[in-house]
């Protein structure tokens, strides 16, 4: 009787450990997800930043820029 006992204690750790194998492996997914979301919006954020540059490149090479130092001067 006592080594039915000991064979479902051992398959009752073994379950236990592979469970908790388990919840770390799903945890590092989640963790897995979550930087590669943080990536996405960083490369966005990096993606607008540099079409707002662009904009204004194109509004100054156009020749219709006019900086503001010289428009409170000109107010003043």
């Amino acid at each position: 009787m006592s080594n039915i006992r000991l064979y479902v204690r051992s398959i009752h750790r073994a379950f236990i450990n592979q469970w908790k194998s388990f919840i770390n492996i799903k945890n590092l997914i989640q963790e897995l997800f979550q930087i590669i979301e943080k990536k996405e919006k960083i490369t966005q954020t990096i993606n607008l930043a540099g079409k707002k540059l662009e904009r204004r490149r194109e509004i100054i090479n156009s020749g219709n820029f006019v900086p503001q130092s010289k428009v409170i001067n000109f107010i003043r």
